[in-house]
Parts: structure tokens; sequence; C-alpha cells
């Protein structure tokens, strides 16, 4: 074996996974890249299977200065727009390409002008008559059109490696490269997409870090300003993306797995870092294993980059990557070293390898969430009801129902000065109504709105609001942040593991509980206890800033409430239902695997009875709420979110549990727990 070794920097890119292969864009899907990185792939997506062509020996420096060459001609060829440049240096018939490279090309040469590919060869590696090169790259031009800017822009940039093949004394690029995803140039891309508005906006990022690797998971928008809040950085546009990688140089250095939420905010002419938190996804016993594997992986990856033509490396890589859980980066990893030797790979590892890429945890985000956009919102949502509202009526309108209703959806909102307003009309509009009973019921929505316009006063006056919360909380307060964790994590849980619409949900948190008491002594429409950390009236969250590491699980826990109150339109639902999805929200209930486990043992599970009767106090309530979250969890298990999705629907369309039960799991409610028993804890008896 002829195996050389090019550290042309010391600089590493971080690497992901999860992007789509540029080849299968290219050949599936190219529409839904932009222009210019159609143009860029199409011209790396030639055949997987042209000849190897086997030569001799060069020397290193002779094989380094062959690649910088071809480097070289690429990007000449992007700037003098030739085309016949850029197919000169595919290994491949030219003709196979040709009128897919000429269209995409030319479209892109007629768009832009002045372009120039500025990039760094930041590895290579030689194992006989092929090469691997990673390469980070930007792209730039100018707009062709007239009256356009003169000033270049970055069309985009990204991290490849390549695999190449030696033809004659130089190299040429084969089918065979690996997009690595740019987290920092996600976070630019999402930026962007909020636009330049003139009001304030918040981005609320959730990225995990696993093995040294980032993969991006959620984004939530909110409009508003957490400025004010606990800022562990502020820093301006112009350092923002610096700080970004400084931030995440640091997480990866914590050599444990975990989730960075990152606060990006828009004050209304540029964006700061707002503030960054940690999440350690570390548990339990395992958490010495676990760091041996990160550290496992860490030392893979040092190998891969010091030996990046070696195939061993990559294939030992990807055995520690898979047991990490990493399947789709392991895949890559496994066709890299395909690529430099093909039969260190057999067929059959390579198919395993595919299967279990779809395992991998990036790519079951990426699914989750066009699951969660397919689940969408619900359809009294206060931002849809609005729209109809306007599409059927217009602004011109006489009814006193109609404003009212438009009154109590901007109250949702958080949008009170509308709500006041449109209230205000309705009242008026009613005085007009000549039947007692229809000016009984406008009086009635009337007070309804009133007592929401009342309580409003007494809130807190700082407001975020996304597709799905209106929070309030006072400038300042640290908790402010957790509590976005915490709702942020919530709302995935009721989408991911319930199928919920949901509707908008108002959060109301008070830096006292002296505020929180006071507030509730003048809203709730029960006694709220000493000891209550949250409560709901279905629509509304109110809590306070609290001391501890798990401050505002019972926010999570609430909101699972609310979930269960708009599925099923605010009926009653007996309350182990209730409570066990709610602590299946809150991310479960503390300890409840464990609590069930030795409630078993000791005889001391309910039976249905008592669940139904929950009359729970002490050590009991604990028992009781870890089994009905282990009843719920066990049903989402076996039968899937489907079903308690349909089970909620039927107690909202009035059946009884029993009933609901039947129809869905084939068994009422004490054959669910003759069932959850028996296979929970029946061996574990024995």
């Amino acid at each position: 074996m002829n195996t050389m070794v090019f550290p042309i920097s010391k600089h590493n890119e971080r690497r992901g996974t999860g992007a789509p292969s540029p080849l299968a864009a290219a050949m599936t899907a190219p529409a839904q890249w932009p222009l210019w990185q159609r143009a860029f792939v199409l011209l790396l997506s030639v055949s997987l299977f042209s000849p190897v062509v086997h030569t001799h020996a060069s020397s290193p420096a002779e094989d380094r200065r062959a690649i910088e060459q071809l480097f070289r001609q690429y990007g000449k060829a992007i700037s003098d727009e030739n085309l016949a440049g850029l197919k000169e240096l595919i290994d491949v018939d030219p003709a196979v390409y040709e009128d897919r490279l000429k269209e995409q090309w030319a479209s892109v040469f007629t768009q832009y002008k002045e372009l120039q590919m500025n990039y760094a060869l930041t590895l290579m590696g030689v194992h006989d008559d092929t090469a691997l090169v990673r390469q980070s790259y930007v792209l730039a031009g100018r707009l062709s059109r007239v009256n356009s800017t003169k000033s270049k822009i970055n069309l985009g940039r990204g991290t490849y490696d390549f695999l190449l093949r030696k033809k004659g004394d130089g190299f040429l690029f084969t089918g065979d490269q690996w997009l690595e995803v740019d987290i920092v140039q996600e976070l630019q891309e999402a930026m962007d997409q909020v636009g330049t508005s003139a009001s304030p906006q918040m981005l609320q990022m959730v990225m995990e870090v696993r093995g040294g690797l980032w993969y991006p998971l959620r984004r939530t928008r909110w409009t508003g300003s957490m400025v004010g809040a606990s800022l562990s950085a502020r820093v301006g546009e112009e350092d923002l993306l610096s700080t970004l990688q400084s931030v995440m140089q640091t997480q990866s250095d914590r050599n444990e797995p975990g989730n960075v939420h990152l606060f990006l905010q828009w004050d209304g002419k540029k964006w700061f870092l707002a503030s960054a938190i940690w999440q350690s996804l570390r548990g339990g016993a395992a958490d010495a294993a676990d760091s041996s594997l990160e550290l496992e992986v860490r030392q893979a990856q040092k190998a891969v980059e010091q030996r990046f033509g070696d195939p061993n490396p990559h294939r030992e890589y990807a055995t520690v990557l898979a047991r990490r859980g990493l399947h789709a980066q392991a895949l890559e990893e496994l066709q890299k070293a395909k690529g430099l030797e093909p039969d260190i790979i057999s067929d059959q590892e390579m198919k395993m390898a595919v299967a279990r890429s779809e395992l991998d945890p990036q790519k079951q985000s990426q699914r989750q969430a066009v699951f969660e956009i397919g689940v969408g919102v619900a359809p009294d949502h206060p931002r849809l009801v609005l729209q109809q509202s306007v599409e059927r009526f217009g602004f011109d309108y006489k009814d006193p129902e109609v404003a009212f209703e438009r009154a109590w959806a901007y109250a949702q909102l958080g949008d009170y000065t509308t709500a006041y307003r449109e209230w205000d009309e309705a009242k008026r509009m009613s005085a007009n109504r000549p039947s007692a009973s229809q000016r009984q019921v406008l009086s009635i929505m009337s007070a309804n709105i009133e007592r929401r316009l009342q309580a409003a006063k007494l809130k807190p006056q700082d407001m975020l609001r996304s597709d799905l919360f209106t929070v309030w909380f006072r400038a300042g307060d640290p908790a402010l942040e957790s509590l976005l964790i915490s709702i942020e994590r919530a709302q995935h849980v009721v989408y991911s593991n319930f199928g919920i619409p949901m509707g908008q949900t108002e959060i109301v948190l008070f830096p006292t509980q002296a505020e929180f008491k006071s507030y509730s002594e003048q809203t709730a429409t029960a006694k709220v206890s000493e000891s209550t950390a949250a409560y709901t009236n279905g629509q509304e969250i109110v809590t306070f800033a609290q001391d501890g590491s798990d401050t505002l699980s019972v926010v999570a826990h609430e909101y699972g409430h609310v979930a269960v109150q708009q599925m099923t339109s605010y009926r009653e639902v007996p309350t182990w239902i209730n409570e066990g999805i709610a602590c299946c929200v809150q991310g479960g209930y503390w300890d409840y695997q464990k609590r069930c486990q030795d409630a078993a043992q000791t005889n001391q599970l309910m039976n249905i009875s008592e669940l139904l009767e929950w009359k729970v106090a002490g050590e009991k309530a604990y028992i009781a709420y870890s089994q009905a979250n282990a009843m719920i969890q066990y049903i989402l298990d076996k039968s899937g979110k489907e079903t308690v999705l349909n089970i909620l629907s039927d107690l909202g369309r009035g059946l009884d549990a029993n009933t609901a039960f039947r129809r869905n799991l084939g068994v009422d409610q004490t054959g669910l727990l003759i069932q959850w028993v028996s296979e929970a804890f029946s061996k574990n008896m024995q």
C-alpha cells in the first residue's frame, strides 16, 4: 500500500452529518437547492462506477501539487464561466452529464457575474491511485441584472470531503463526495429567514453535541425581546459567528453529550447572542461508560485526521460512531474507507450500515420536524380564528358576537390594546340587540373578556410570542431562559409523543412567589395551595421563579394538562389519564419507573378504583403519579401516539373512559392495568 497524508493546516472543521448527499440531491431533487449549489453539485455528480486506473506511485510532493492544481483549475473554470473547463475535471464520459451541466451552469453564469470560489484544502491523503481531500469554501459573486449592486455577496459556504482519482500525472473528481453540516451556516440561514424587521425578533436554536460532532435539532422563532434577562455572551453582529464558534468549542471540550440552547436576538438593527445554555444528556450510572465512549469517538476522529488517506482509521472511526448512535456519520466513514480501498468493506456490511443510518438522531429529528409541521395548530388557534373571521366578515361588520370573538382571540395573542378596542366596539353593538336572550349571551361573553383584560393589568408587562406561546415576564428575570427551554421541550413532546395540535397558550412568569400568590388570589377560579408551583385554567399557565435544577418542569407538566383539555374540548377526563399524560410531557415523573417497580414488589400498586377516585396524599401520591405516568407510557410504547390521540378524541366526543379504551385498546381501564402489570412486573417478581 502507498498511503500518504498531507496536513495542510492546523484548522479542522467541526464535522456533522444528516445533510443530504450532494449526489443524491442532484439526481433526485436539485430544484430544492440554491441555484449556485445545484450547479456546484452537478459538476461533481458523476458515475460511481467509473473504472479505477492504477498508476505508478508518485512522490507526496507531486501528488500534493497535482491535487492543488485540480482545485485551482476548478476555481478558475468558475471564474471564467468556462463550462468546457469544468467538464474536463470529471472522471467520466462528458456526454453523460453534458446537457445537465450546461443547463445548470448556464443559469448560474446568467444570473451571477464575477464568481469567485475561495477555498482552503484543510486535509488530504493519498492511497494508491485515490485521494481523499477536505475542502472548505465560500462562493461569492454579484448579481448580473441591471442596477444591481456592484459589491459581491456570499452565495454560500460549506465543507466537502471529496474522493479523487489519478489520471496520468494528475487527479480528477469522482462521484464520491460528502457534504459536512456547517452549524454556523445553519445559524446564519436561520437568521436570514427571520428577515430584517424593525420589530425585535428572537431565535431559539437547539443543537446537540455528541462525540464532538454538532447536529442542529430544532428552532423556534419568537416575536419580542428577551434583552434584560441573564445575558451570558452579548456581542454585536460583526462578532456573532466567531462567538458562536467559540461557544461550540467550549461545549465540545466538556467531553460529554448535551444540548445547547442558543438565544439569538434581533433588536431591529442587528443580531447578537443573548444567551447560550448547556443541558447535559448524561444520566445516572451510565456516566462513566458514557464519558469513555465520548472520548473514544474523539480519539478516533483525531486518528482519521492524522491519517486521512488511510482507509483503516475511517473504518475504525465508523465502528465507534455507530456505538455512539451516530449512524449516518458512521455510514459516510465506511463509504470513505471503501472509496480508498474497495475490498476493505463488504457489500453486506455496507447494506447493514445503510439500514442503520435511518436510526441516526438527526435523521430522526428531521423526520420529527416534518411530522410536527403536518400536525399543525388546533382549529381554534386565535391566529386561525382571526384569519377566518376576516375572510368571512371583513372589517366592516355590525355583529357584536364577531367583535367579542375577535377580542378574545387578540387577548390570547397578547395584543391587549386591540382586544380592548374590539371589546369596546362589541359592547356598543350589543346595546342595539332587542332580544333579552341575545343580550344575556353577549353579556356573558363580555364578562369573560373583561376578566381577562383586567387580569392583564396584573401581569408582568414584557412579552415574547411564538406560534404556540405568549410569555409574560419581567425584564431581567433569570428564570426566563429556563422557562423557554422547558416549554420548547414540552411543545416537542406534545407533538412528537402525542400528535396533539395546540392552540395559543399564555404563560405568566412572576419573579417572586408573593406576586404569584397575589395574582392567583385575584384571578384563579379555584384556591391555589401554598405549595403549588404552577397552575393552569386551560388557556393560561401561571408560575414563578424557583430555586433548584428542575425548577420549571412543573410548567411542562401544566402544558400537558392544557393539551388534554384542548384535545377533549374541556370535558371531564379521569384524573389518572390527565396526570399520566402531563407527567410524560414533563419528561417523566421523578424516578417513576423505579417507584413503580418498588410498589409492585411490596404490593402497593393502586387498583383502578383507587386511580379513578384519586384521593392521594403523602407517599401514596408519589405512587399514583408514577403509576399514571408508567401506564400512559405503556400505551404509547405498545400502541403508539395515534391510540392515545384517539382515546382523547373519543373522550372529547362524550364517550366514557371504559368505552374509549375498549374502542382503541380492546380492553377497559381494568384490563389495561392487568396487561401493564403482567408485562412490566411478572418476570421480575417471580
